[in-house]
């Protein structure tokens, strides 16, 4: 999106009016400060990325109210780290061979949870619905596999 810089504005109102009629609500547009976070941030899922972050944040915002500042960026701030969670995992499969199978097994789940997630715009109640899973065993996984991935970056706790 980087090259349309100047439309990220544009496509925010417009997936901002879709995300009301989809919710059913109204949404008060967002302060030059959050358009200015979102114009920041690199975007590489491209439209189809920020067309999903803003309904997100439009679900996430009271009807009536403006989208804030603190929401923007911490969702964005959320949206980095899963970036970076998914793109550690993806070069330690890349360039490991990995010959222990639970270790294996569990990454393979964690990009399962990821991608049922993503499906279902973070919703974890309807995720551990499709993975046919409880939403406390959900967070259960989610909490391993974030820790797991706290000591690999050696962030540590």
């Amino acid at each position: 999106m980087k090259e349309r810089d100047g439309d990220l504005g544009l496509f925010v109102e417009s997936f901002i009016a879709m995300a009301e009629k989809e919710l059913d609500k109204k949404i008060l547009r967002p302060a030059p400060a959050c358009i200015e976070l979102l114009n920041n941030y690199p975007w590489p899922g491209n439209v189809r990325e920020l067309k999903n972050f803003i309904k997100r944040i439009c679900l996430l915002t009271p009807g009536g109210s403006a989208i804030s500042e603190a929401l923007v960026q911490r969702e964005l701030n959320q949206l980095a780290l899963s970036a970076q969670v998914e793109k550690t995992t993806t070069v330690e499969t890349d360039t490991t061979a990995d010959h222990d199978l639970k270790n294996a097994s569990q990454k393979a789940e964690y990009r399962k949870i990821m991608e049922v997630l993503k499906r279902v715009q973070y919703n974890k109640t309807k995720a551990a619905a499709l993975l046919n899973i409880d939403r406390k065993t959900l967070y259960n996984k989610l909490n391993l596999e974030k820790n797991q991935a706290r000591l690999r970056l050696g962030a540590g706790f």
